[in-house]
């Protein structure tokens, strides 16, 4: 039960940092060098479709995440002036522990507020699977993030959001 919790914090903590524009001690502190990080708009489906349709936001390793966050510095990023305010809520989180001990999967769900200027608000409900890396007794880092936002069209002005 501790090692929930600890996951639980894990993850609310995570979500803190990017509610707070920390992205590079996000991307310091919370993500694995070795990280394969994912996210995709799945239309809705009929009987018969292809589970694989889908339109990839993102597929990037360490060096494309941090990249970006190198973008957002800059304050280039004409999506990012002035900075949205955000809220995230991570919710339903399951823990699994692998046959080794050194790794969870991790199944959540996930809210994002989005506030720019006056008139722009944006919702973005979103699904995470993620692989946790364990390092000593209460270090994780995120090894695999798989985010999946289950939307037929995506109705925001972009995905400049780290989820």
């Amino acid at each position: 039960m501790e090692e929930a919790f600890a996951l639980q914090r894990f993850l609310h903590e995570e979500a803190s940092m990017l509610d707070a524009h920390e992205w590079r001690l996000w991307l310091q502190a919370v993500i694995d060098e070795d990280i394969v990080y994912q996210m995709v708009v799945r239309p809705e489906l009929s009987k018969g479709d292809d589970e694989g349709d889908c339109v990839w936001v993102y597929d990037d390793n360490y060096a494309a995440l941090d990249l970006r966050i190198r973008q957002f510095e800059t304050g280039l990023q004409k999506m990012l002036d002035p900075f949205p305010r955000t809220a995230r809520s991570i919710t339903n989180i399951e823990a699994f522990r692998d046959a080794e001990d050194t790794y969870f999967h991790l199944y959540s769900y996930g809210f994002l507020l989005r506030f720019r200027r006056e008139y722009e608000v944006e919702q973005i409900f979103f699904k995470r699977r993620d692989l946790i890396k364990r390092y000593g007794e209460t270090d994780f880092k995120i090894k695999r993030r798989n985010v999946e936002i289950p939307r037929r069209v995506f109705v925001g002005k972009n995905l400049l959001v780290m989820v």
